[in-house]
């Protein structure tokens, strides 16, 4: 998945059109990320001033996800768009932009079960800051909700105070 964003040129006399093209820019980021970006358009195809490029970069891996996040910055290169007096727009960094994707959740997992004299004691492995629902069953076909956490930490308990006969256990993320 590409990510698009556009550029401006001014210039006091009128920007080389044929000069804005693909080999334009590049973007740098976390983790040593560095890309040359694709160019998919611009918005008047004569010489003039402004006229604005529209670009797109690929996401690191082909599809951006958490562990994109940092900021990146976009640089146009030495000499690629040049003004009708064939003067370069001078290279250097344009603009930054910031990829913060939360973490999707893990599949929880029941760590242990404890019986105690007025409860079930469920253990569970997940992930903070989402909502996990503790659900119960006795026949394993007829499910139902008992208790709901949303967990600052990763491993956290849910109490079923329903003692008496044997009941099976599942944690979901809502």
């Amino acid at each position: 998945v590409a990510h698009p964003f556009s550029v401006t040129y001014r210039d006091n006399t009128a920007v080389r059109v044929s000069t804005i093209g693909s080999g334009d820019l590049q973007v740098v980021g976390p983790n040593g990320f560095s890309s040359m970006v694709e160019f998919t358009g611009v918005d008047t195809a004569s010489d003039g001033t402004p006229r604005t490029a529209v670009y797109s970069v690929a996401a690191p891996g082909g599809a951006w996800d958490s562990s994109d996040n940092g900021v990146y910055t976009i640089h146009l290169r030495d000499g690629e768009v040049t003004h009708t007096a064939n003067n370069a727009v001078a290279a250097g960094a344009l603009a930054t932009f910031t990829v913060n994707i939360a973490q999707a959740p893990t599949q929880p997992q029941i760590a242990s079960i404890a019986k105690t004299e007025v409860s079930y004691v469920v253990t569970v492995n997940g992930t903070s800051g989402a909502e996990h629902v503790l659900e119960a069953t006795s026949n394993m076909t007829a499910w139902s909700a008992v208790a709901t956490n949303t967990p600052s930490s990763s491993t956290f308990v849910f109490e079923d105070r329903t003692v008496g006969e044997a009941r099976f256990y599942r944690v979901t993320i809502r």
